[in-house]
């Protein structure tokens, strides 16, 4: 049987289907740029202009994001994808459960959970869909490199801002000379720990970068600007994430080596020299003999993560007084532990005047044990979506960006609220529902008629052999 020839009509209809892929406005892509910029390099660039961090006020940059989704609203379709489907599946739960409760607890305040907790997540959800949007278009055009280095640059530039601009976001777009904690800096970001666990980005990055490239470029630019952010910062929650990125990073390119050689054994002694020298400058701080100028608090934050690594010691030097502020969050959680105590009651813990300093027990405090359900599936959902995906950049990428949000989720209780892990969230999810595998039609095999009862037909069949 000879092949179909392939005509020109059907080579038309290929480049048409092609090109309607690709092309995005240019209005849409400058904006899909513009709000990279306005969220990688400052935690809460949606709202800067409005003057309050944690708000969504600003028009301006509410237009990119509307215009982002509009622009390409036909990627809507995908959202139905795992583990898109679990995420958006947890926070309608969440939202839901908290607006309930905060309308029939004693601590929760209904005006403020729709004026302050149900705006901010509406703004988290919108940053994260317009990434969502970003990637699965991406994928679809073949440009998911284009897409990683819009995300890699900003985020790299971020890290290295802890060096040449100790600075915070005021009133308007202005930047304005803040002290400084002792040497730890604040770079573009109004917190050390933002600007030390966003520092993880470029590492991550990187790395999928050159494993899709081929070009070590990448992963080394990406391991040094990540290293400049966290010991800029000096965020203990950061040089954990970059306890567990660096061996990581080795394991990665080990099971690269065989398809990838330069690149997997840069990544495998890039992994194995930082763990090296990192172990030696920690060791050398604390027992003194390091020639490394530390103040006083960087040294009892070194001599905290020392003590965890060689006993597992948890004292209040090593969460710097968050153990203390959990007991109080379980406490008032346990006042309502089915439905919690109220969207944004969190926000400001009762009596301290803090946040809870932990997004699983945000989440727990103000949904209660249905809202932890909801995160429950969520994660069941995302990691049996990791597992349906082939070993590849993909996949490395989502493990990676996980290995971020532990730290972060465990030692900041507004994780869901900061618009630079918002964007990279969405575009990690779309790059991951975009790589889930079709399921495959199941092929019906044919009904064979059967001339009498299963009990008359098995005595012919044992006959026909007999006479074969």
């Amino acid at each position: 049987m000879q092949p179909t020839p392939v005509t020109e009509e059907a080579l038309g209809k290929g480049r048409d289907q092609a090109s309607a892929v690709s092309e995005i406005p240019l209005a849409v892509r400058f904006c899909w740029g513009t709000l990279c910029l306005a969220t990688l390099l400052n935690a809460n660039g949606v709202a800067v202009l409005a003057g309050e961090p944690q708000g969504f006020l600003s028009l301006p940059l509410l237009g990119l994001v509307a215009t982002v989704l509009y622009g390409m609203r036909h990627e809507a379709r995908y959202m139905a994808r795992p583990p898109a489907s679990w995420v958006y599946l947890f926070f309608a739960g969440y939202l839901a459960t908290g607006l309930l409760s905060a309308c029939l607890s004693s601590y929760g305040d209904p005006w403020r959970a729709i004026t302050a907790g149900l705006r901010n997540h509406c703004a988290s959800l919108a940053v994260g869909t317009a990434g969502y949007f970003a990637a699965t278009h991406a994928s679809r055009a073949g440009r998911v490199d284009s897409l990683l280095r819009w995300l890699f640059w900003p985020c790299a530039a971020a890290a290295l801002s802890g060096l040449v601009l100790p600075a915070h976001p005021v009133v308007g777009d202005q930047l304005e000379l803040s002290e400084t904690l002792g040497n730890r800096m604040e770079g573009v970001f109004t917190n050390t720990n933002e600007l030390g666990l966003q520092s993880g980005y470029p590492i991550v990055l990187g790395l999928v970068l050159s494993l899709r490239t081929g070009k070590t470029f990448w992963l080394a630019v990406g391991m040094a600007s990540g290293a400049v952010g966290v010991v800029a910062s000096f965020s203990k929650a950061a040089m954990f994430a970059l306890a567990l990125l660096i061996p990581y990073v080795g394991w990665v390119g080990w099971k690269a080596r065989a398809k990838l050689r330069g690149v997997g054994w840069a990544a495998l002694l890039t992994g194995v020299g930082a763990a090296f020298a990192a172990g030696f400058l920690l060791s050398g701080a604390v027992q003194g003999t390091s020639s490394l100028d530390l103040d006083e608090d960087q040294q009892d934050r070194l001599e905290a993560i020392y003590r965890f690594a060689t006993t597992g010691t948890v004292d209040d030097d090593l969460t710097t007084g968050r153990v203390d502020i959990w007991h109080e969050c379980i406490g008032i959680w346990l006042t309502s532990p089915t439905l919690g105590t109220g969207l944004s009651t969190f926000d400001v813990v009762p009596g301290l005047e803090l946040n809870s300093h932990n997004q699983f027990l945000t989440v727990l405090g103000e949904s209660g044990l249905l809202g932890a359900a909801f995160l429950a599936l969520a994660l069941c959902g995302t990691i049996a979506a990791l597992r349906r995906i082939e070993p590849g950049p993909t996949r490395a990428l989502a493990l990676g960006f996980l290995l971020v949000q532990f730290p972060l989720w465990m030692s900041s209780g507004q994780a869901l609220c900061l618009r630079d892990h918002n964007l990279v969230a969405g575009c990690v999810l779309g790059l991951v529902a975009a790589a889930m595998p079709k399921s495959a039609p199941t092929r019906k095999t044919p009904h064979r008629r059967s001339t009498g009862s299963p009990s008359e037909a098995e005595p012919r069949s044992k006959e026909v052999r007999r006479q074969r």
